[in-house]
């Protein structure tokens, strides 16, 4: 793979969104590396001529992990040549179970990040509260369906159909708050990711110092 040209895909400051995003470019078969700036974020580059369907890459995996960008586009500048192999970290680290993780040390990650269209798409049933149960907020998942049920009950004994403002209420809630609760969910195992890649990061920061020595 000597001569590829790279040019810089975007800046990553989180551990665990550089190991998602450089897992979709490896699944998407995208040659890519990594560099480690100097303010101890993450610089990924990918070959030249991929450059356009890297960023599709890039943009779905955010899309489907976070609902929102969490990379900094990085400026592109004179594509650089360089020799490292697809998936390849240039101070000697594999990208194969994350940049600052050690394969003499697994980290668990929990919980695991979701994808936030599936709570958009449960929460479009109306006054069911399907959005928040995929969320992992099971009890408001109950008070959702306790409304949904106490608005038909009104509306058998009143027949007043204002009776279904509870499960119109209930409705929602689940639209606009479910999508919230699987970011805050995916933000959570962001942090818990970072705090236990830094025990990782303590033996790959030591091997990056032998090497640049």
């Amino acid at each position: 793979m000597s001569g590829i040209e790279f040019k810089k895909l975007c800046v990553l400051d989180n551990p665990m969104e550089t190991d998602l995003y450089c897992a979709a470019l490896r699944e998407s078969d995208i040659p890519h590396r990594a560099r480690r700036t100097e303010d101890g974020a993450v610089t990924v580059e990918v070959a030249a001529e991929w450059f356009e369907q890297a960023e599709k890459v890039l943009k779905e995996a955010e899309e489907t992990f976070f609902g929102t960008s969490a990379a900094r586009s990085a400026p592109s500048d004179v594509p650089q040549a360089g020799d490292a192999r697809w998936g390849e970290v240039d101070d000697g680290g594999w990208l194969g179970r994350g940049l600052l993780s050690d394969r003499r040390r697994e980290v668990p990650r929990r919980p695991e990040p979701r994808k936030v269209w599936p709570a958009r798409v449960l929460a479009l049933l109306p006054g069911v509260g399907l959005g928040h149960l995929y969320a992992g907020q099971f009890q408001m998942f109950i008070y959702l369906v306790f409304a949904s049920l106490l608005g038909v009950l009104f509306y058998a004994y009143t027949k007043n159909p204002a009776s279904f403002g509870f499960n119109l209420f209930a409705w929602v809630v689940d639209l606009v708050f479910a999508p919230y609760h699987v970011k805050e969910h995916n933000r959570r195992a962001m942090r818990m990711a970072a705090r236990n890649a830094s025990l990782a990061g303590s033996d790959a920061g030591q091997d990056l110092e032998r090497h640049e020595e």
